[in-house]
This record gives C-alpha cells, sequence and structure tokens, in this order.
C-alpha cells in the first residue's frame, strides 16, 4: 500500500503473510532463461522473505556464468525481521553481482553514518564492477573501474516518488545496453565519461517518473523530444 506525504514522497506499507511471495519454490524457476540479457533482481521481498530469497539466490548462483547480474537491495525495513538473514544474503549477493544501486535510504539502514563514498567502495570490493547510490535531489554518486563520478541532482517538479528508483535503474541499464556496456568486459572497461554518460541518462528517466503520478516512467522518445 502506497501513501505520500504532502511533498510527494511515498511510503510503503507490507501486507505479505500467506500471499504468493512468500511461497516461491524451486520448481517455479524456469529450466532456463531465454537469451544472454542481464538478469536484475530486487531485494524488496527477496531479501527478508525466506522462500523468496532462497528461490532467487539459486537463481543468481546459476545464472551468474551465464549473464550480467544486477541488483537493487530496496531495502523495507517493515519487512525485515531477522536482520541477520538479510544482511548475511546481501553480502552474499554482493558478491555475485555485476552491478548494485542503493538509495541513500537503503544506506541508512545497511550502514547507518556512513559516507556513501566508503560504502560504495567497500561494496565495490567485494566483486560488483560498478557500485551506484541515488541521493534523491542531492544526485547520484557512482565508483567503477575508471574511478568516482558524483553527480548533481535533476530539478523536477515533484509530484510522487512511485517508482523513481526503479526508473533509475531501467534507465541505467537501457543507456549501458544501448553503448554495447551491459556485458562484463563492458563494465570492467567503463570509463568515467561512459559512467557519467549512463548516469545522466538514468537521472533523466527517473526525473520524469517523480514529475508525474503514479510509477509511469516515460518512453524512450519523450526523453528525445524533451530535453531536460
Amino acid at each position: 500500500m502506497v501513501h505520500l506525504d504532502p511533498y510527494g514522497v511515498a511510503g510503503y506499507d507490507f501486507y505479505i503473510d500467506g500471499c504468493a511471495d512468500g511461497t516461491w519454490r524451486h520448481e517455479d524457476l524456469p529450466a532456463a532463461l531465454p537469451g544472454t540479457g542481464a538478469l536484475h533482481a530486487s531485494g524488496a521481498l527477496a531479501l527478508p522473505v525466506p522462500a523468496l530469497g532462497a528461490v532467487l539466490d539459486e537463481l543468481l548462483t546459476r545464472e551468474k556464468p551465464r549473464r550480467v547480474l544486477t541488483f537493487d537491495p530496496n531495502i523495507r525495513p517493515p519487512l525485515i525481521r531477522d536482520e541477520a538473514l538479510v544482511r548475511a544474503r546481501l553480502t552474499r549477493w554482493l558478491g555475485l553481482t555485476d552491478l548494485v544501486k542503493a538509495s541513500a535510504e537503503d544506506l541508512a539502514w545497511i550502514a547507518p553514518g556512513e559516507p556513501v563514498e566508503e560504502v560504495a567502495a567497500r561494496w565495490r570490493r567485494r566483486g560488483p564492477a560498478v557500485v551506484v547510490v541515488t541521493r534523491g535531489d542531492k544526485g547520484a554518486y557512482a565508483v567503477g573501474p575508471a574511478g568516482p563520478v558524483d553527480l548533481p541532482g535533476v530539478p523536477v517538479d515533484v509530484v510522487d516518488t512511485v517508482g523513481a528508483g526503479d526508473a533509475f535503474m531501467a534507465g541505467l541499464l537501457a543507456a549501458l545496453e544501448r553503448a554495447g556496456q551491459l556485458t562484463r568486459p563492458g563494465l570492467a572497461g567503463l570509463s568515467g565519461p561512459a559512467l557519467t554518460a549512463a548516469l545522466t541518462y538514468a537521472q533523466r528517466v527517473a526525473a520524469y517518473t517523480c514529475g508525474r503520478a503514479g510509477a509511469n516512467p516515460p518512453w524512450a522518445d519523450e526523453l528525445t523530444r524533451h530535453r531536460r
């Protein structure tokens, strides 16, 4: 359930007990995924819900030799009943994935009081080629093979923030794919300007999403027609 504060910032309540999210099984996984495209995992339910997390852990482990893996912890504190389990699974998935995007809100729970730069650098040492942290109106910070990139926020008249993080991640992946860099070699050799360009595109996608009601990201042609 989504609720907005007077400034359009979204809060969420989760009601999952007895629902399908908590009853995933090994047998529910497809025998194979199509093609060689990247696989993205969100931790929102997967990190705190044991059954779902175990099945997705199996999927990520199986697919790691076959494709790029990307991850958004998307921490939801109201769902967390076993903090040790969530932290252990987070650490493991950081070691499995190639690109990680977290928000400042995620880091407030994961590493309260620690500078974004220190957390991003530590996570990157665990295995990801690129670590990105979104900071709302304060912009985005990332560290990649060529070093850190720090971008200011994009001005936007906020209607609501529902879907902003997912829109940012979608924009980032789309930009990297379009540039032919959403591969392990591509990410491992990502230059500072290339990372900056992908982050800039992702910020524009997220800004559009915040500027209208609902989780309603822009079509690609909207970004071409209306440059902000």
